[in-house]
């Protein structure tokens, strides 16, 4: 009438059951944290690359701008306008601040060097030159 109670091996019931081990947490949360860091990594460069390519560009379009002006003085007021003293070196021109912009007009017989240079200190000077003559 009475079962007889049966006991259970209790190491069996406990290898039964499935779970990660203390090894296998700790390693995932090292993949983990290297995954985040370089991940990490990856954007600050970006963003880095990102900021510098701004700055390239608006140098580009700075000198662009100040060579394009040359291009007019000259069919507005003439080849002998082009002179270096006409384009004083600008410091933060058309309110881009750190940014400096110069010209340097180099006159030979027959036509003129001109050279915008544009500065910033987190990029390379931009460069543009462009060659006149009096036609």
């Amino acid at each position: 009438m009475h079962k007889p109670t049966q006991f259970r091996d209790k190491s069996a019931c406990f290898s039964a059951e499935t779970g990660f081990t203390l090894i296998e947490i700790v390693l995932v949360i090292v993949f983990l944290s290297v995954a985040l860091l370089a991940t990490m990594n990856m954007m600050s460069s970006s963003v880095s690359g990102s900021f510098d390519m701004e700055l390239s560009s608006t140098a580009a379009n700075l000198a662009n701008e100040k060579m394009e002006r040359i291009f007019a003085d000259k069919r507005s007021r003439g080849y002998g306008y082009i002179v270096e003293n006409n384009y004083p070196v600008e410091t933060d021109p058309d309110g881009f601040s750190g940014f400096t912009r110069s010209v340097t007009i180099i006159t030979q017989s027959t036509y003129k060097e001109v050279r915008v240079t544009v500065s910033h200190p987190q990029i390379h000077d931009c460069v543009l030159v462009s060659f006149l003559t009096n036609y």
